[in-house]
């Protein structure tokens, strides 16, 4: 979208809405370029301030390298989000959008759970090259921002590698001779890790399948060695190694997503929506898996759209 307001424009109007009124949650993300804030709002309070203003002039961004501030161009700006970064980003390639995001919400009574559609104003931003990493935390919260931490949920990123407490069930361990295979596997998985973070695809894979050869059972191994695969393009091998980790441990979600990566990549678009909604039955929270569903049902409607094209040269 284009870029929001960077200030005040000296003739706001009081928007009718106040901000506990409009915002409801934060949702964070991040990969090791990217950060990207969501701000779920609520429908009535986006519907108030829409009657007074359209949707370009509602929102407001004071951004520097470090931190950030996202207000209401309304009389008295009220701030929706202030904080400061875990890192640095380029402020000049932020971009925004509007969007819908489907989320798990309580139902009367708050016994059942139902899906829920709500509208969210997207924030990307671009980490600086020096800070191209995971940031622990993301953001430092300007206690005066609205809901201040306990309004922000951080999702977890389905396409990070894993790390041995990541799976649901214990990595078997080989009968003999006693810890010294996995010692063995755990420095050699370490190794692929540093090279699946450097992009050297190939050298990760080789370090991940000499860790396999001491725990061949080991899921977090073959999830990340599916990783590897997947982004060295190599997806028939990816798919063998994420079904063999859903084996393994059957009520992980991540084998589910290494498995929907490799299938659309492949091609076989309702399998890899078929495999994502399983993930997200694991893991029904992650708002994630929703995405990925959309993302793959958005490649096959493209897929067939092209070919009805070319039938009709």
């Amino acid at each position: 979208g284009p870029p929001l307001s960077d200030n005040g424009s000296g003739d706001e109007v009081d928007l009718g809405v106040t901000r506990e009124e409009l915002f409801e949650e934060l949702v964070v993300q991040q990969t090791e370029d990217l950060v990207t804030l969501r701000l779920l709002l609520r429908q009535a309070g986006l519907d108030q301030a829409r009657k007074l203003a359209p949707m370009s002039r509602l929102w407001g961004l004071d951004l520097t390298e470090d931190g950030l501030q996202v207000f209401l161009r309304s009389r008295g700006r009220p701030t929706l989000l202030a904080a400061r970064f875990g890192g640095r980003v380029i402020p000049v390639q932020t971009d925004w959008s509007m969007m819908k995001v489907t989320r798990e919400a309580s139902a009367a009574g708050g016994s059942m759970e139902s899906r829920q559609t709500v509208p969210a104003l997207s924030v990307q931003l671009r980490k600086a090259s020096e800070y191209r990493q995971f940031w622990d935390p993301v953001l430092v919260h300007d206690a005066n921002s609205i809901g201040g931490q306990d309004a922000v949920k951080e999702d977890c990123p389905l396409g990070e590698l894993d790390d041995d407490e990541a799976a649901s069930s214990p990595t078997p361990a080989l009968e003999a001779p006693g810890q010294s295979h996995e010692d063995h596997a755990k420095g050699l998985k370490g190794k692929g890790d540093e090279c699946f973070k450097k992009r050297d695809w190939d050298a990760a894979v080789d370090f991940y399948t000499q860790a396999l050869s001491h725990t061949p059972d080991a899921e977090t191994l073959l999830s990340n060695r599916s990783a590897a695969l997947a982004e060295a393009g190599r997806f028939q091998p990816a798919l063998d190694d994420a079904l063999q980790a859903a084996e393994v441990a059957p009520q992980w979600p991540k084998p589910y997503f290494r498995q929907g990566v490799a299938l659309r990549a492949l091609r076989r678009y309702d399998m890899a929506v078929s495999v994502f909604s399983e993930g997200r039955s694991r893991d029904p929270k992650n708002p994630n898996w929703d995405r990925e569903i959309q993302a793959t049902e958005a490649l096959k409607a493209e897929r067939q759209a092209a070919r009805a094209a070319r039938r009709q040269h």
